[in-house]
């Protein structure tokens, strides 16, 4: 299975770190301290969740690059059923009760992906690498592409 995630080209040696998760307390999955990569079923999907964080109200970004990561047929992925998410689970900001689904994954151990909701577009979905599980050590980045973010996006 292959997964897409934006990063940028400063941060490509340690993108399936999962550190730059750790550092903020903003992320809807995880939170402050703990590790995790987010990416995602597609990458128009990955653009848009990139994008929606983005102050884009002059210049656009040109330093982020489009990772294509394989996840081996054989890896576990958990999939979060959206019917078990809380009400107000896609709103913004993020509530904690997503965070403490997102870390209990990374504690647990259970799998080395979880599969979760895009909470842009609920029927799409995105992939969660839980970096500290050991199978999570066989996702390989396939192809990393300078991303060029079409201008359009700047309105």
């Amino acid at each position: 299975m292959f997964v897409f995630r934006i990063e940028r080209e400063k941060y490509l040696n340690s993108t399936l770190s999962g550190i730059g998760a750790s550092l903020s307390e903003g992320f809807r999955w995880n939170s402050l301290s703990t590790r995790m990569v987010y990416t995602a079923e597609s990458r128009a999907l990955a653009i848009l969740e990139v994008s929606v964080h983005l102050d884009i109200q002059e210049d656009l970004p040109t330093d982020r690059n489009l990772i294509t990561l394989e996840i081996p047929d054989d890896v576990e992925i958990l999939e979060l059923d959206p019917l078990d998410l809380p009400l107000n689970w896609d709103s913004k900001p993020p509530i904690l009760e997503t965070q403490l689904i997102g870390d209990e994954f990374v504690q647990q151990q259970e799998a080395a992906v979880l599969r979760v909701p895009s909470a842009i577009v609920p029927e799409e979905f995105n992939y969660l690498i839980n970096p500290l599980h050991p199978d999570a050590q066989r996702i390989r980045m396939t192809a990393s592409k300078s991303l060029i973010f079409d201008s359009r996006l700047r309105k």
